[in-house]
């Protein structure tokens, strides 16, 4: 009775463990698939598989549940993954196999190879073999001993079986297997009979990882960081975006402006060609009063020429179109006044190292001069500075003043 309510109770446990297992899902890698080093504990029991005479074997139902029960036998192991589907464990046991005439002490040590065919958390099957050296101590009854035979030592000893990985959590699994362990000796019962000693084993316990973080674990980590990185490529499409915005904005601003400014001078170009022919017209009518021009009509002329900044874009001393338009009106003024001179500056927003910054103004404030000298203006009333970013017009902390930033500037000189 004792044994059957044993094995229910047994039975019941992998069962459960199996239920458990399934409940946590296979999105994740399981503990088998972490190559990282574990932790194993176990309980079990040894039985032994030796030859006797016929009077010593096993035949009594009892005498089964003595070896099941009085042989209990612990188990620790270290496990860390090899390759894909292969482990590798070192384990340490102690137990004890039994029979009518003999008792025998083990305290096996192995390693082992476990491959395992397919990864599920519910349920992960293996199969292990593996090679140890095997401790035992054996009390057997003088009738009983064979004639020279060692009752302790060392000798080699050969584990493999089956068995199975039921994942509970993703740091924690239960593990069960059966096996048959072969001993090269025939010492280990007491009696010798030319064939070599064996037991069979089982254990039930639990494997956890000894690192700080599982497969599984590392896995979410990876998504995480994933999904951060899309969140900032998402952020970083909109402030483009954004900044694509204020450009075109800024863009149409300055085109309404120049547009202003045009109309502007136009329309002072033509009050000018009025009062020029109102003034002949009053000549005619009055021949008789000379008329004096007076000496502060020229530099009253000088004060009104103005010339429009040229804008570029950035890192670029290349004319856009509708800036050449406002350098060919500046040549015009010029050839109308013949005896003004034009210093060119350049400058740069703060974009790049000062030493770059330089040679880019430089060579703004030289394109427009030879823009103009094309226009038929003498390179003799023009000169050329730049400025770098040292004179900014607007802010550089936003994307408009950098815009107005950079341009060049072309003021009278005496």
């Amino acid at each position: 009775m004792t044994t059957r309510i044993a094995y229910v109770f047994l039975l019941a446990v992998v069962v459960v463990s199996v239920g458990l297992a399934q409940t946590a899902g296979s999105e994740k890698p399981t503990l088998l698939q972490d190559k990282g080093l574990q932790l194993g504990v176990q309980i079990g029991g040894l039985i032994g598989d030796n030859e006797q005479p016929k009077e010593m074997k096993i035949i009594r139902l009892d005498n089964l549940t003595v070896q099941l029960f009085e042989t209990f036998s612990p188990r620790v192991f270290l496990d860390y993954g090899l390759m894909n589907h292969v482990r590798g464990q070192v384990g340490a046991s102690f137990g004890k196999i039994v029979g009518r005439y003999y008792s025998t002490n083990l305290v096996p040590i192995d390693y082992r190879f476990m491959v395992i065919p397919w990864y599920v958390k519910g349920f992960s099957p293996y199969a292990y073999l593996g090679v140890g050296g095997l401790h035992y101590d054996v009390s057997v009854g003088t009738s009983r001993k064979s004639a020279g035979v060692e009752t302790t030592g060392w000798v080699a000893y050969m584990p493999g079986g089956l068995g199975f990985v039921s994942q509970i959590s993703d740091r924690l699994a239960l593990d069960f297997n059966l096996g048959y362990n072969f001993i090269f000796s025939d010492d280990v019962n007491g009696h010798r009979a030319g064939t070599n000693d064996s037991y069979y084993s089982g254990h039930f316990g639990v494997r956890l990882p000894l690192a700080s973080k599982t497969a599984a674990e590392r896995q979410q980590e990876e998504l995480q960081k994933q999904a951060a990185a899309e969140e900032q490529q998402r952020k970083a499409a909109e402030m483009k975006v954004a900044e694509d915005k204020q450009r075109k904005e800024l863009e149409a601003k300055k085109a309404a402006e120049e547009q202003r400014l045009k109309e502007q001078e136009a329309q002072k170009a033509l009050e000018a060609q009025k009062a020029l022919e109102a003034q002949k017209a009053q000549e005619v009518k009055k021949p008789a009063e000379p008329v004096v021009l007076k000496p502060e009509q020229p530099k009253e002329a000088k004060k009104e020429i103005v010339f429009e900044p040229v804008y570029f874009e950035t890192g670029s001393s290349k004319l856009a179109p509708s800036e050449q338009a406002k350098l060919d009106a500046a040549a015009k003024t010029m050839q109308e006044n013949p005896d003004v001179k034009v210093e060119v500056s350049g400058n740069t927003d703060i974009t790049g190292s000062r030493s770059l910054n330089e040679k880019l103004s430089f060579a703004r404030a030289n394109v427009v001069k030879n823009h103009l000298i094309r226009k038929g203006v003498s390179g003799k009333r023009l000169t050329t500075k730049g400025y770098a970013f040292d004179k900014p017009a607007a802010p550089n902390t936003t994307v408009e003043g950098r815009q107005l930033n950079r341009r060049t500037e072309s003021e009278v000189v005496k």
